[in-house]
């Protein structure tokens, strides 16, 4: 099983303390987001978990317990963009954050952190050529701290339209695709970076497997075997994982974000909950998930004594 960590909140960032606990003790439940009263119990031990994909904007208060998570392979899908306050008002300055992201390379290795440039939005404040300039100047920043980048375009979702009409924010059309593109392509490439496109099928670049089976292979030392996950969006590359995060959880307060339907009611989950968001009750049905037993490579160390 790959564990994902996750595409519904930022849990590096906010929730640290309740992921390091859930390893700790070896199991996590998780509410259906579909059904919500059926809920999962989760184990999340050496036996189980092939490894992890930790999703975030802000890995600072994870950084320093990593250690915590030695016997797995794992990496960061680190979605850096140089967005303001104005767009993205739960994030520590971006200097800051470029800054961190090479140290941490420093620490773990750059196969371990995988840079997101994503979402691509445009406004009066956000122009292309604006994007182009922040675009190569991240590029030379985060040189060698990692080999891939990932990029999209901003999807229009029903609940962030009050931010996009406030924010005179839209996706760029086809021909502003194309030409962000062709400079993103050089900036990377001069950089030593393979771009990759998120579900953009109509980009040319290669696809991006967020969770990619064999990024984790190499990192382990062990070949993980993970069917495609068909649950995701057309296009998307990603190998099969199980999510334990929560929607409605992450108060970051981005104005693009898909994963957060009402931000004025999100509220952090305690730290030492068994599951994110609403509490169990006495209507929900907790389950044990069957999950076959792990691979193990001869030898494995996963992170600097």
């Amino acid at each position: 099983m790959i564990v994902s960590a996750s595409r519904r909140t930022d849990l590096p960032a906010y929730y640290a303390d309740w992921l390091c606990r859930r390893f700790s003790e070896g199991c996590v439940l998780v509410r259906n987001p579909f059904r919500f009263h059926q809920v999962s119990r989760i184990a999340l031990t050496a036996e189980t978990v092939d490894g992890i994909v930790f999703w975030t904007k802000n890995p600072l208060p994870l950084a320093r317990r990593l250690s915590i998570f030695r016997d797995f392979p794992y990496y960061f899908q680190w979605t850096l963009t140089p967005y303001g306050r104005d767009i993205e008002p739960g994030l520590p300055d971006k200097s800051r954050l470029l800054a961190a992201f090479r140290h941490l390379a420093e620490a773990i290795g750059p196969e371990r952190l995988v840079w997101r440039y994503d979402p691509v939005l445009l406004s009066p404040a956000w122009t292309c050529v604006r994007h182009e300039e922040t675009f190569a100047r991240f590029c030379r920043a985060l040189r060698g701290a990692s080999d891939t980048c990932v990029v999209s375009f901003l999807d229009g979702y029903r609940h962030g339209e009050a931010f996009c009409r406030a924010h005179a924010v839209r996706p760029p059309d086809a021909s502003e695709q194309e030409t962000l593109l062709a400079s993103f392509a050089e900036s990377a490439r001069a950089c030593g970076f393979t771009l990759r496109a998120c579900c953009e099928a109509e980009t040319g670049l290669p696809p991006a497997a967020c969770i990619d089976a064999a990024r984790l292979s190499r990192i382990g030392g062990v070949r993980i075997a993970a069917g495609k996950d068909r649950s995701q969006r057309p296009g998307c590359a990603c190998a099969e994982a199980v999510d334990i995060g929560a929607y409605n959880t992450c108060p970051a307060g981005c104005g693009y974000c898909y994963a957060v339907r009402a931000p004025r009611s999100v509220r952090l989950s305690p730290q030492d909950a068994p599951l994110l968001g609403a509490p169990l009750s006495a209507e929900d049905t907790v389950t044990d998930r069957a999950m076959p037993r792990r691979a193990r490579p001869a030898s494995l160390s996963l992170f600097p004594e």
